[in-house]
C-alpha cells in the first residue's frame, strides 16, 4: 500500500542478494537477551507515549522462537480494553509479502512459473501493453513492481466497498496502462498484487481469500489473521486514527485486497516471520522451498538484474541498511494504521511492529532500536571501493531526469545532477548530499554501507540511474 514516499524511501527498499558475503556472524559475545528485549519493549512504549499514539504491539523472533511480545495502549479513545500481542491491527503492504509467499508455494508446486505472462492466465483483465509481442508482463514482473505499471487512481484507492478481484479490475479499466517498457525499470504500484491475486485464483480454482486461509494462515497457525471484513471482524479490531491521532478512519476495504487487506496479530505474524527466517520450514514442517525464501529476497526481472545487480525490490520483500548491515523485510501504510516487519538470515532475528495512527515518525522511531536489535550479532566487512579514472567518473555525472512516474497523472519531471569528485560521485536530494562509492565501472554503494544500491546503465544508446532515488535518465 505505502502510498507515500515508496517510490523514493531513502536506502530502504533495496539490496544486493550476496548477504552472506556482507553480513558475517559476529564474535563478540551478545548482550543478555532477556536485558535487551526488556529495555526495547520499554524504549517501544516511551516513543508511543512521546508521540500520543494509542496503541503499538510489537513481536521479536530468533531463529525458530518467539523471543517476546507484547502490546502496550488501548484498543480506542473511548474503548479502555489494553493492547497486547494478540489484538488485531491492519498491516497494509505487509500483505504483499503473503501474496508473494502463496504464488511461491504455487510455484514450488509447478502450477505456475514466475516467468509465465500474466496473459496466458488472465486473457480478459484489463492490461493494454504497447511491448505485448516483445516484452509480456509476467507474474515476476507485476510483483516486483517492474511490469511499467503506475500506481492506482484516487477512485480506486479510495473505492467504498468489497469487491472481488474479477469486478475490480473493471471500476477503472483504462487506467492499467503499461507506461514503458516492461522489466526495464522498479516503479511501485499496487495494481500488480491485484494480478498476482486474480492468477492465484484462477490456477488454484479458489478464491483468493479463502486460499490464503486455508493454505497459507491455517498452516502457519495465524488463527486470529484473515483478509475479509465483517460485522466480527470490526469489533476485534484496534480503532485506527488519522495523522492527528484524534480522528478515526473507517476501515478500508483495500479494492485489490492482494495488495493490503491483512487484518494480523504480533503474536500471529511472528509464525510468518520464523517462515522465512528458517528458510521455508514451520516447526519441522516445508511450506516452501528454501530457494523460494531466497528467490523472494531479490529481483531478477528488471535490467539491473539482468546485469547482475541484486539490489532491488524482490518477491513481496525488499531490503535495506541499517547502520551498514542488511535488513529485509516490508512495511505497510493502511488507512488508520501503519507497520514494518524485517529480519537478517544470518542473525536468525525478525521483529515485526504495527501503531494504529497513520503518522511516520513514531514508527520510523520504533524501528530503529528494533533493527539494531536484529543487526546486534552481525559485523559488516570491510569493503573495498574500486578506483576509478577521472574520465570514468565523468562519463557518469552531469543532469538526470526521472523517466518513471508512480501517480497516473503526474509527470516524472525531477532532476538530479550527479557529481564526480575526488572518490566517486555525489548528488543532493532533499537538502542532504549522498556519497557514492565505486565498487565497479558501474555499481555504487553509499558511505557507509557495505553493497551497491546504485546502478548506472545503458538501454539502447542512453544512460539510466537506478537507485531508490527513483529511475533517471541521463541528460545531454
Amino acid at each position: 500500500m505505502e502510498r507515500t514516499g515508496l517510490d523514493r524511501v531513502k536506502r530502504g527498499l533495496f539490496h544486493s542478494i550476496a548477504f552472506s558475503a556482507l553480513i558475517l556472524p559476529s564474535s563478540a559475545p551478545a548482550a543478555s537477551t532477556a536485558d535487551r528485549v526488556s529495555g526495547l519493549a520499554a524504549e517501544l512504549d516511551r516513543i508511543r507515549q512521546q508521540y500520543k499514539i494509542g496503541a503499538t504491539a510489537y513481536a521479536l523472533v530468533e531463529g525458530d522462537k518467539l523471543i517476546a511480545s507484547g502490546g502496550f495502549g488501548f484498543h480506542s479513545l473511548q474503548q479502555k480494553k489494553a493492547v497486547t500481542a494478540d489484538s488485531l491491527f491492519r498491516v497494509g503492504s505487509v500483505t504483499k509479502a503473503i501474496n508473494a509467499t502463496a504464488i511461491q508455494m504455487l510455484a514450488a508446486e509447478e502450477k505456475l512459473s514466475l516467468n509465465d505472462p500474466v496473459r496466458r492466465y488472465l486473457p480478459d483483465i484489463p492490461l493494454s501493453n504497447p511491448w505485448r509481442e516483445t516484452h509480456p508482463v509476467t507474474l515476476a514482473m507485476v510483483l516486483e513492481h517492474s511490469a511499467g505499471l503506475q500506481d492506482l487512481t484516487h477512485k480506486e484507492f479510495y473505492y467504498p466497498q468489497p469487491l472481488s478481484l474479477q469486478a475490480a479490475f473493471q471500476i477503472e479499466p483504462d487506467a492499467r496502462q503499461v507506461r514503458w517498457q516492461p522489466g526495464l525499470h522498479p516503479s511501485y504500484s499496487n495494481a500488480g498484487a491485484g494480478y498476482a491475486g486474480r492468477v492465484l485464483e484462477v490456477v488454484s480454482g479458489q478464491d483468493w481469500d479463502s486460499w490464503i486461509s486455508t493454505r497459507l494462515l491455517a498452516p502457519l497457525q495465524m488463527n486470529s489473521s484473515g483478509t475479509l471484513f465483517s460485522p466480527a471482524l470490526k469489533q476485534r479490531l484496534v480503532v485506527g486514527y488519522d495523522k492527528d491521532r484524534q480522528t478515526p478512519i473507517p476501515y478500508w476495504h483495500t479494492l485489490f485486497r492482494p495488495f493490503g487487506a491483512l487484518n494480523t496479530t504480533a503474536n500471529d505474524f511472528s509464525h510468518f516471520l520464523r517462515l522465512l527466517i528458517n528458510r521455508g520450514q514451520w516447526q519441522g514442517k516445508s511450506l516452501l522451498p528454501a530457494s523460494a525464501v531466497a528467490r523472494m529476497e531479490q529481483p531478477g526481472s528488471t535490467l539491473a538484474a539482468a546485469q547482475g545487480h541484486r539490489y532491488g525490490y524482490g518477491l513481496g520483500l525488499y531490503r535495506y541498511f541499517r547502520d551498514g548491515k542488511l535488513l529485509i523485510g516490508h512495511g505497510g501504510d493502511g488507512d488508520g494504521y501503519l507497520a514494518h516487519f524485517a529480519y537478517n538470515p544470518q542473525s536468525k532475528r525478525g521483529f515485526f511492529v504495527v501503531i494504529n495512527a497513520f503518522f511516520h515518525p513514531p514508527l520510523s522511531a520504533m524501528r530503529r532500536p528494533l533493527e539494531r536489535w536484529v543487526t546486534a550479532p552481525l559485523t559488516s566487512p570491510a569493503t573495498e571501493n574500486k578506483p576509478l579514472t577521472s574520465a570514468q567518473l565523468e562519463q557518469l555525472s552531469g543532469r538526470y531526469q526521472q523517466v518513471t512516474s508512480r501517480f497516473p497523472g503526474r509527470k516524472a519531471g525531477r532532476q538530479v545532477r550527479i557529481e564526480a569528485t575526488g572518490k566517486g560521485l555525489s548528488y543532493a536530494s532533499d537538502g542532504q548530499r549522498y556519497q557514492l562509492l565505486p565498487l565497479s565501472e558501474n555499481r555504487f554503494r553509499l558511505e557507509g554501507d557495505s553493497a551497491a544500491s546504485h546502478i548506472f546503465l545503458r538501454h539502447q544508446g542512453k544512460l539510466y540511474w537506478q537507485s531508490d532515488e527513483g529511475n533517471f535518465r541521463q541528460l545531454p
